[in-house]
């Protein structure tokens, strides 16, 4: 069935990849460029504490360096997904074989970002209590589905890189 699916979609298949690994290598550029460049700056900042502090907390975006390492690697392990599924005579790339160590590890550093970022919030609202609690709830919400999404996704591909493997020999 899976092999009908490639072999129909060879030409979309093949496009994707591309896409998948352009735009993974141009994140992972990316968020390397930014924690450089951000990391230079904040070296000059040293000096003067009240700069250095001002520039840490507004101007680095983490956003660029956190969001784009993982994204830029969940995309090359689908590249690498993709790629090893259209090549039969193909191993996994070392990003699709550590995919599952690398979402564990990735939810860890989650894990300890949102207990700091949901302490800091909690005390900063603490003094809102018709906010508080909402606020409280739908953090909770929010960091549950995104880390038990990513959990999901390591089993997933822990017991389906196998399978896909030993399908491929019985073919």
């Amino acid at each position: 069935m899976i092999q009908t699916f490639i072999e129909k979609n060879r030409k979309l298949l093949r496009f994707y990849y591309w896409v998948m690994r352009s735009g993974s290598w141009f994140f992972l550029l990316y968020a390397f460029l930014v924690a450089a460049g951000k990391s230079v700056a904040l070296a000059t900042r040293i000096g003067d504490w009240q700069e250095f502090n001002r520039f840490f907390h507004h101007d680095v975006p983490w956003g660029a360096f956190s969001n784009g390492l993982p994204t830029g690697l969940l995309a090359l392990g689908i590249a690498q997904l993709i790629w090893y599924l259209l090549e039969t005579d193909r191993q996994p790339g070392w990003v699709l074989r550590n995919a599952d160590k690398l979402l564990y590890t990735y939810t860890a550093i989650l894990i300890s970002y949102y207990c700091w970022m949901g302490t800091v919030d909690v005390i900063s609202h603490f003094n809102e209590p018709y906010d508080f609690p909402l606020r409280l709830i739908m953090l909770v919400i929010f960091i549950l589905v995104k880390l038990l999404a990513l959990v999901g996704a390591a089993e997933i591909l822990r017991r389906a890189l196998p399978m896909i493997e030993e399908s491929r020999t019985l073919v």
